[in-house]
């Protein structure tokens, strides 16, 4: 056989020992840059949350604007602060079996020690719910290819909020031609997608708030509605 079993206790890395040049390569540029965009609409919408706690509105800011925290949770791709723990593999070897049973066993190993590496990312997650480790995902367990337009949505839904909330008197049509929502002409037409807007701008904010955010990344913004999602 050739077997391998993870000591699930993490080793103490020394930043001396373990530094920049023995770091892997960086991350993604379209994952770096989806971490940076989320993490300045977090603090966009938790910073127009009423009673919003200091302290995650202060944290929230940090990762919008804060380049060493930036860093640390990677959405930086200049520098890199290290968040590294070693953990030692062992690996067993039986020379009675044949390669090719041995190889048969080893793949099959790697394997469930990714399926391990999988979980511990998860447990990460849970622990830390504001480090974010991969792209949103839909119902089936696949990429969600929706952080392009979503942040062109994000920024509407601000806008439409900070519109409404800074006139007495709303003038629904001409808050819908400032910011281009959409062609659409009708009074009435543009009357409800304003209030869609404004709504999803609240949902956004009190979920902000919650520090559930990443929830909404995936979730229409008219929930329950047949409806195209605007961009």
């Amino acid at each position: 056989m050739a077997t391998l079993r993870l000591n699930q206790e993490p080793k103490p890395v020394d930043d001396v020992y373990f530094d920049h040049e023995d770091a892997e390569e960086a991350d993604y540029p379209d994952f770096i840059e989806f971490r940076r965009q989320f993490y300045k609409y977090q603090y966009e919408f938790i910073s127009r949350a009423e009673d919003a706690s200091n302290e995650l509105v202060s944290f929230y800011k940090k990762l919008a604007f804060d380049e060493n925290a930036q860093e640390y949770y990677g959405a930086s791709i200049s520098g890199r602060v290290l968040q590294v723990r070693r953990y030692h593999i062992d690996l067993y070897i039986d020379f009675n079996l044949s390669i090719r049973k041995s190889k048969e066993t080893f793949e099959k190993n790697c394997n469930a020690l990714w399926t391990q590496i999988e979980s511990m990312f998860s447990l990460m997650s849970e622990d830390n719910k504001d480090y974010i480790t991969d792209f949103p995902k839909k119902a089936d367990g696949k990429k969600a290819v929706v952080y392009k337009a979503l942040f062109i949505r994000w920024q509407k839904a601000l806008d439409v909020f900070d519109a409404c909330e800074s006139q007495t008197n709303k003038n629904i049509s001409k808050i819908s031609r400032d910011i281009k929502l959409s062609n659409k002409k009708m009074p009435r037409h543009k009357t409800k997608e304003v209030n869609d807007y404004r709504e999803y701008a609240i949902r956004l904010i009190e979920a902000a708030k919650a520090g559930n955010l990443f929830n909404e990344v995936s979730t229409p913004m008219t929930v329950g509605r047949k409806r195209k999602t605007p961009v």
